[in-house]
């Protein structure tokens, strides 16, 4: 196949545009700031030698996770944090229009966490660090309300 000047003029310009692209995607994925390290792996019971009905097992296997939680938040929104603790318990957390959601928590872990350790380590950075306590409204929904220092 032989190219003539236009074809050529074409694919020159497309590879241009292919290297402006590149360059612009990695520009970009730079500046982003990176995600806090979550990771979480979820492990079911390790034993099936409960003589009790399946479905029975089945709902006791829901609720007996655990989970292997690491976390690595460096300066992550009070905002954020209320997404993860949602996530992990389930339920809507309903913010005061006092409780500065900007404020930055730190949480680094050095071991793994189950998902009641990480609730309990959220809850207490929470209260600790941005001053903010959540409470229990009903069955699926939190507050989150400012406390002093």
């Amino acid at each position: 196949m032989k190219l003539d000047a236009r074809m050529l003029f074409r694919v020159i310009v497309l590879v241009a545009i292919l290297i402006l692209l590149t360059r612009t995607i990695r520009l970009i994925l730079q500046e982003r700031p990176r995600d806090p390290e979550i990771r979480v792996n979820l492990v079911g019971p390790q034993s099936s030698t409960n003589p009790q009905p399946l479905a029975m097992q089945m709902a006791q296997a829901l609720t007996n996770k655990t989970a292997q939680i690491v976390y690595n938040f460096q300066g992550m929104p009070v905002m954020q944090v209320f997404s993860i603790y949602e996530d992990l318990c389930g339920k809507k957390i309903h913010a005061s229009p006092a409780v500065n959601m900007t404020t930055s928590v730190q949480i680094v872990t050095d071991h793994p966490l189950t998902t009641n350790e990480a609730m309990r380590l959220l809850e207490r950075e929470l209260q600790k660090q941005a001053h903010v306590k959540l409470e229990k409204l009903d069955d699926e929904n939190l507050s989150a309300v400012p406390v002093s220092p």
